[in-house]
């Protein structure tokens, strides 16, 4: 794992393309629980930022420069985490 970008939670899983069988994939487990809880950038932590929280997810972006795609994501609020089902490795986000 390489981390491209610690404050937008970008990091990229090597060797990139490795893919996993689709009836069994692996799982990624992400954890924000260091993250900045002022989700929206407005200065303080409010009921927004609990909402955004709510809609966070693992995003893939299989090639440099195109779009992320949502993953499928189970969030775990007491772990500050999110779980999905890894079809492979490439570039990872968390986001809303």
């Amino acid at each position: 794992m390489r981390v491209v970008d610690p404050a937008r939670i970008l990091f990229d899983l090597q060797p990139e393309g490795l893919a996993f069988n689709p009836d069994d994939p692996a799982r990624l487990v992400t954890h924000y629980v260091e993250a900045d809880r002022d989700f929206d950038g407005d200065g303080d932590q409010d009921a927004a930022d609990a909402e955004i929280e709510l809609q966070l997810g693992n995003w893939r972006q299989e090639v440099d420069g195109g779009l992320f795609f949502r993953l499928l994501s189970e969030l775990n609020l007491p772990m500050s985490g999110i779980i999905s089902p890894l079809p492979g490795f490439s570039r990872m986000a968390i986001a809303y």
